[in-house]
């Protein structure tokens, strides 16, 4: 068996994501992502992982207007999308990385604040154990974490069922298109907090299907 994550890249998508994300959400993704953003208007050197086209981006920057901010995201497409979308008003600084975020040498403690909202569920446990220590390690003491993304909803109720179907279809859509390993959204809670973070806040929207967090890492 191969253990090693495959490079994942949205650069076959990039430029009708946005419309793609409307058009089977609406506005509830963009809301999940946004929901905690104030916890972070002050920190100064942020890390953006998988940012995909800056939409994110120019809300941080309109809010934080001189922080220093990294960018990964291993899609060359996404990164130029991503800056055009910067403020003129902004007059911190912004570095833009084109990098497999498994295999990037994270400093360590570098970082007030880390964002990574829907990229984490693009990864099985196994490569999710190994990143997730590697970036609680580049988060500094009482640095937040904040983090969008899906709930797995269990297939046992009628309730549930939809959520399901439609994760499943999302899985397969993005297995195919953008090569992520993952087949199911697994649950970073357990693993950050072995890591020293803890849960401080929780947004649920779309009957908790999609929840917007944040941690933070204990000093």
């Amino acid at each position: 068996m191969n253990n090693k994550a495959r490079p994942v890249s949205f650069c076959r998508i990039a430029r009708v994501y946005n419309l793609l994300e409307k058009l089977v959400f609406k506005d509830a993704l963009e809301k999940t992502r946004i929901a905690c953003l104030d916890s972070i208007s002050e920190a100064k050197r942020i890390l953006l992982l998988g940012e995909g086209d800056g939409r994110f981006l120019a809300k941080l920057t309109s809010i934080n207007p001189d922080c220093l901010v990294t960018v990964l995201d291993a899609s060359p497409i996404m990164l130029a999308l991503a800056k055009t979308r910067v403020p003129t008003t902004f007059q911190g600084e912004i570095h833009f990385c084109k990098e497999d975020v498994t295999k990037f040498p994270f400093p360590f403690e570098a970082f007030d604040a880390v964002v990574s909202h829907f990229f984490l569920d693009c990864f099985t446990e196994e490569t999710l154990s190994d990143l997730l220590e590697k970036l609680s390690s580049t988060l500094r003491p009482s640095g937040k974490w904040l983090i969008a993304d899906f709930v797995e909803p269990s297939p046992n109720t009628l309730h549930s069922l939809p959520p399901f179907l439609c994760l499943r279809i999302l899985y397969a859509f993005f297995g195919l298109t953008c090569g992520i390993e993952a087949r199911r959204v697994v649950s970073p809670h357990k693993i950050l907090r072995t890591h020293g973070l803890r849960e401080s806040r929780c947004i649920s929207f779309s009957n908790g299907f999609l929840a917007s967090l944040v941690f933070i890492k204990q000093a």
